[in-house]
C-alpha cells in the first residue's frame, strides 16, 4: 500500500537552499570528475563531453540534469548509435546500477557516473564487453561468485527497456541455484551465436545522427554588431534579411540536423523493407501460436465445465465455479473502490474500510480456490 500512503521513511530537502545546494554539489562533482566537460546551459542542467564509444568512434555524451535533480534521475543520452549492454535503443545509458537504482533521497554522484560509464565504454571490445561473464561482473559490481543464485548471465536484449525500464537481471525460468545459472549461460551462448553477424553489420554501419540540437541563445551575434540604420534596411530588404537568417550560425545547425533526420529516417526505411521477409515469417508463427493457445484455452475451459457442455460436472467442481465467480466479483468490487477514491467520489476512511473489506475477501477466495484444485486435482 505504499502507492497510497507513501514511504515512510522517505527524506525531502527542508527548503530551496538545500535543493540548491545538493544540486551545486553534483554539478562541482560532475565538472571535477569528467575532464572536457562542455557546458551548453547557463543553469548548469545540460552538458556535453567526447567520449570514445565501443568500436572506438569518437562520440557525444550529453548530460541532462532535470529541474528536480538530485530528486530525480538525471539523463545520460549519446548522439550518435552505440551498441552495447548499458545503452537502450533510444540511445540513452540505463545500465550502470546506479541510474537505474537511483534513489532520490540519497542520491549517488553524477560525476562518478559519468565517469564510470566512460570507463566501461573504454573498457568494451568492439561494441560489447570481452565475455558474458564481464557482462554480469560489471552489472553486479562483483565476481560471478557474488552474483544472486538464480542468475542467468545473459543481459537482456537492447531493445527490451526504454527510458523508464532499465535492464534487470532475471532469473532463469524454471531453475533455481547453480541449474539456473547453468542454463542462463546455455542461453546466453546460443543468443550471441545467433546474434553475432547482426551485431556485426550493426557496428560497421557509419553513425547517421551526429548533430546536437542547437539551443536558442539568448542573443545573436549576427545582430550585435548591426547599426540602427542597418536593422531597418533589413527589415525594408526581403532577400537582404532572408540571406542573413541563413547564414545564421544556429539556422545553419539546425537544417544541418534536419537533413540528419532524413538520412536517419531514409536508413530506417531501408533497414524495415530488408526485414519484412523475416517479419512476414515471424508474423506467421505468431498466428500459429495464437491459434493454439486458444485451442488450450478452450480445452481448459470445457475441463472447468466439468468436461464440456453435455457432461455434469460434479459438486466438487461446481462449488469450485462458485468460487471463483466470487473471487472474481470481490476483485472487481475493489477495483471500482479504488477507481472512486482516485476519481475523489468516496472520502479516504469510506475508501480504506471497504476496499480493505474486499481485497480480504478476495484473497480469502483465492486461497480457497486453489485449496480446492489440489483436494480434487484439479
Amino acid at each position: 500500500m505504499s502507492w497510497l500512503f507513501g514511504s515512510a521513511n522517505r527524506r525531502t530537502p527542508t527548503g530551496q537552499s538545500d535543493i540548491r545546494a545538493a544540486r551545486d554539489r553534483q554539478i562541482s562533482n560532475l565538472k571535477a570528475r569528467v575532464p572536457g566537460l562542455q557546458l551548453k546551459s547557463t543553469d548548469n542542467s545540460l552538458n556535453e563531453v567526447q567520449i570514445t564509444a565501443p568500436d572506438g568512434a569518437k562520440v557525444v555524451l550529453r548530460v541532462f540534469l532535470p529541474t528536480k535533480f538530485p530528486s530525480d534521475r538525471p539523463v545520460l543520452q549519446l548522439l550518435s548509435p552505440v551498441t552495447h549492454p548499458w545503452v537502450n535503443t533510444y540511445m540513452q545509458v540505463v545500465g550502470h546500477p546506479d541510474l537505474h537504482g537511483w534513489d532520490g533521497t540519497n542520491p549517488p554522484l553524477i560525476g562518478d557516473i559519468v565517469a564510470a560509464v566512460i570507463q566501461e565504454f573504454g573498457r568494451s571490445n568492439g561494441g560489447v564487453t570481452t565475455s558474458g561473464r564481464d557482462q554480469a561482473s560489471t552489472v553486479w559490481g562483483g565476481p560471478i561468485a557474488e552474483q544472486p543464485s538464480g542468475f542467468s548471465g545473459a543481459p537482456p536484449a537492447a531493445g527490451a527497456f526504454g527510458l523508464g525500464n532499465p535492464p534487470v537481471c532475471h532469473p532463469a525460468s524454471g531453475a533455481t541455484g547453480g541449474a539456473a545459472s547453468a542454463k542462463g549461460y546455455t542461453n546466453m551462448a546460443s543468443t550471441a551465436q545467433r546474434t553475432g553477424g547482426e551485431l556485426q553489420t550493426r557496428r560497421r554501419r557509419p553513425p547517421v545522427h551526429h548533430t546536437p540540437i542547437p539551443d536558442i541563445p539568448d542573443t545573436f551575434s549576427e545582430l550585435q554588431g548591426l547599426s540602427t540604420e542597418k536593422l531597418n534596411r533589413l527589415l525594408g530588404d526581403e532577400s537582404a534579411r532572408q540571406a542573413l537568417l541563413l547564414g545564421m550560425t544556429n539556422v545553419m545547425r539546425m537544417k544541418d540536423l534536419r537533413t540528419d533526420v532524413l538520412k536517419g529516417n531514409v536508413e530506417t526505411a531501408r533497414l524495415t523493407v530488408a526485414k519484412q521477409d523475416a517479419a512476414s515469417v515471424l508474423r506467421e508463427e505468431g498466428e500459429k501460436i495464437k491459434a493454439e493457445l486458444k485451442a488450450l484455452q478452450t480445452s481448459y475451459e470445457d475441463k472447468a465445465r466439468g468436461g464440456g457442455k453435455n457432461m455434469g460436472g460434479t459438486a466438487d467442481q461446481m462449488i469450485l465455479k462458485r468460487v471463483k465467480h466470487a473471487s472474481k466479483m470481490a476483485d472487481t468490487s475493489s477495483e471500482r473502490v479504488a477507481t472512486d477514491f482516485l476519481e475523489k467520489r468516496v472520502p479516504t476512511q469510506d475508501f480504506l474500510d471497504e476496499f480493505l473489506k474486499e481485497r480480504q475477501r478476495y484473497h480469502m477466495l483465492a486461497a480457497k480456490i486453489e485449496c480446492m484444485k489440489r483436494d480434487i486435482r484439479f
